[in-house]
């Protein structure tokens, strides 16, 4: 007598596969071989190597060509580089900020003065207005790229005026910026690692499989 196999409901299938996630998901821990620990590990990796590196902005690199042409690659602003870095540590370190008052304040600290900062040297952009030639704040701030074209409005010895810009204005103002929150950006990194100094945060052995 052929034995006859039980044939499963769709629905039967659903509720097993559920099942199946949900006890996978119970089992993923801290303690378990891919943690977050690895992951901010990775992150400060990364703070460590872009700031054992020159701090300096981007410039372009010229090399020529064997027929004598001139071929240039940007570099970018390594400075750039470490500030983002130390903000993805910040952010991957939210919960662990949140409990601890002094990591609480360092990180507001670094918020409101990165703010003060960005609008002691931020560039607010103009729109031309036809009617009576002249430019008007729009209201839209920014930091520009070094050897942005700034939009000026030049008079002619007769006083009428022309719009026109001028590359790199705001030169100073942008490398200005970019130091100062170099600086910022160094302190939070210094309260970060204090931060997991004294919660222990890598007291036991990271594995990575």
């Amino acid at each position: 007598m052929t034995e006859k196999k039980a044939i499963e409901a769709p629905e039967e299938i659903l509720q097993q596969d559920n099942k199946s996630e949900i006890d996978m998901a119970s089992n993923y821990s801290s303690k378990g071989e891919f943690s977050k620990a690895i992951i901010v590990s990775e992150v400060i990796r990364k703070v460590i190597e872009y700031r054992s590196r020159e701090m300096r902005s981007g410039y372009f690199n010229t090399t020529l060509t064997s027929n004598g042409e001139e071929i240039k690659t940007w570099v970018a602003d390594s400075r750039k580089n470490f500030i983002s870095s130390v903000t993805a540590l910040s952010l991957t370190l939210s919960p662990e900020i949140a409990s601890d008052e002094k990591a609480k304040l360092a990180t507001k600290n670094y918020r409101l003065k990165e703010k003060e900062i960005f609008e002691k040297y931020c560039y607010t952009d103009v729109t031309l207005d036809k009617t009576r030639n002249l430019y008007k704040k729009n209201g839209s701030k920014f930091i520009p790229e070094i050897d942005y074209k700034v939009k000026v409005m030049l008079r002619d010895g007769a006083g009428v005026r022309t719009p026109s810009s001028i590359n790199g204005q705001w030169n100073d103002k942008v490398e200005q910026y970019w130091t100062e929150l170099l600086a910022l950006a160094d302190d939070l990194f210094m309260e970060l690692n204090m931060l997991l100094h004294q919660i222990g945060y890598f007291n036991n052995p990271i594995t990575f499989g």
